[in-house]
């Protein structure tokens, strides 16, 4: 069974991802369901250098048929 290697990105990198819309949100994604207040702590732990945790990101080649951006 194939399991992908765990990479690390630096923030600013996965803000210009995103920026650059490299980064989507495809369709079967949930809603954003936090509060401005816990996205901007989730920021402040980011930028202080706490551990946070995983973020998951999926890369295809396939087309999809339907994505978002983020922000």
């Amino acid at each position: 069974m194939y399991q992908p290697d765990p990479q690390s990105i630096t923030f600013s990198t996965l803000i210009h991802d995103i920026d650059k819309g490299i980064i989507k949100i495809p369709q079967f994604q949930r809603d954003f369901v936090w509060s401005k207040e816990q996205s901007a702590k989730l920021l402040d732990s980011i930028i202080k250098g706490y551990p946070i945790g995983t973020f998951i990101v999926w890369e295809t080649d396939e087309r999809l048929r339907s994505i978002r951006n983020i922000g």
